[in-house]
């Protein structure tokens, strides 16, 4: 099952403090994300675009997920869904517009901007799954009463993101800051975009620092791609970082120095992930056992 990120939250100040020193220690909290009906967007023609081998059983998946959940419930880990915590955020209209004027950016998508930046068709919630969900133009015809040409009604204005369940990939906590990924395939820059919107601006996440792929950092973006699963920390002082297909060592470099100025990183390695495996992230050939 995906993991999340990890958070291990200390209270401070009335906001949740981030601290991972390592990848073995108790958890005690996570942010992830249930699968929900962007992964009833597949079809057997469309799975490759998504990066999918074969078409998932929602209903499954879900049981799986939340029998998950429960045994982490049992072992006294808090788990906060981003979907949750993704509502709430677009509650606040600057935040909503924001994030709405990055994602049609990110899809080459102007023209339906300003009917998703406003609730008057689409509240916080709606427009929270919807972001993960995607658009069709039919969708889009039936809220706003605009017909879009070109493409047919299932024609999707804005994709959905099914991989989003994989959410360690778009952030992840090293010691005390996060990091804001970069996604290598561009069907999951939003999934970051999504991410992003709740450590920066939810109440309780928004004074933490974030070491890499802020907002105020315009630089730290594509092609300098990096993603939550090629980072493992192994130690309060030492991080590891996969060289892979999806995070590049040229990240690594920016990386590095980020971390030793922020979060507390003493040191730093760049694993290579060799060749005929660089497809995989670095948690799935390499775990750290207490």
């Amino acid at each position: 099952m995906p993991g999340g990120v990890a958070i291990k939250p200390g209270v401070a100040g009335g906001f949740v403090q981030f601290r991972v020193e390592n990848e073995y220690d108790r958890l005690q909290s996570v942010l992830m994300h249930r699968p929900g009906r962007e992964i009833e967007r597949l079809t057997h023609d469309n799975i490759k675009a998504f990066l999918f081998e074969d078409v998932p059983y929602l209903r499954r998946m879900q049981e799986e997920h939340d029998a998950f959940v429960s045994r982490l419930d049992e072992q006294g880990v808090q788990v906060v869904f981003l979907e949750a915590l993704l509502a709430e955020v677009l509650s606040d209209v600057e935040v909503r517009r924001s994030l709405v004027d990055e994602v049609c950016a990110v899809e080459h998508l102007p023209g339906v901007r300003d009917d998703l930046a406003i609730a008057d068709h689409w509240d916080a919630g709606e427009l929270t799954e919807l972001l993960f969900a995607g658009l069709t133009a039919a969708e889009y015809t039936e809220r706003t009463g605009k017909r879009v040409n070109g493409g047919g009604e299932e024609h999707f204005l804005l994709p959905p993101v099914p991989n989003a369940y994989f959410s360690r990939d778009p952030a992840v906590v090293v010691r005390d800051a996060a990091i804001s990924c970069k996604m290598h395939y561009r069907q999951r820059v939003r999934e970051t975009l999504l991410t992003r919107a709740v450590l920066e601006y939810h109440s309780e996440f928004r004074d933490n620092a974030i070491t890499y792929g802020g907002s105020d950092e315009p630089t730290e973006d594509r092609p300098f791609t990096i993603e939550g699963g090629d980072v493992i920390v192994i130690s309060s002082a030492a991080v590891l970082v996969g060289a892979s297909e999806r995070t590049r060592s040229e990240t690594i470099e920016r990386l590095a120095i980020k971390c030793f100025g922020v979060g507390g990183v003493e040191r730093l390695y760049e694993i290579p992930i060799p060749t005929e495996r660089a497809f995989m992230h670095l948690d799935t050939v390499f775990t750290v056992l207490d």
